[in-house]
């Protein structure tokens, strides 16, 4: 079982400008790159395998993900869940949780400054 968690940015309509794609893609981009940091920095070490398993990808234009890679080289890392929110002998460690949280104030500047670029994109400033 691995662990996820999830940026989207859906605004519910099929027509948007290619630049606001642009500047969507580029904040969920990353967006994902700090959530997976910040996970990887609350991550418990012992031998460094589960923090290797983290990793992001974008889903998908609009959305993006930070997730447990269940095998990091032939090695099966299914215990990030129990890591995550604990078992009868551990202790929850909320690495995900704690992670994404640690993350929120910098992917909300991250969008406003992807919009603020949109507004006036650094090309427009050389001319």
């Amino acid at each position: 079982m691995s662990l996820k968690a999830v940026v989207n940015f859906f605004n519910g309509t099929n027509q948007l400008e290619e630049s606001v794609g642009n500047f969507v893609t580029k904040a969920v981009e990353k967006s994902i790159a700090v959530m997976e940091r910040n996970i990887k920095v609350r991550t418990p070490v012992k031998e460094g395998h589960l923090k290797r398993s983290i990793r992001s990808r974008m889903i998908d234009a609009f959305s993006g993900e930070a997730y447990n890679e269940a095998v990091e080289g032939g090695k099966e890392i299914n215990y990030a869940i129990y890591q995550e929110y604990g078992t009868k002998y551990i202790a929850p460690r909320a690495m995900f949780r704690r992670g994404v949280a640690d993350s929120e104030k910098r992917i909300t500047d991250i969008f406003a400054e992807e919009a603020r670029n949109l507004k006036n994109p650094p090309d427009a400033k050389a001319k």
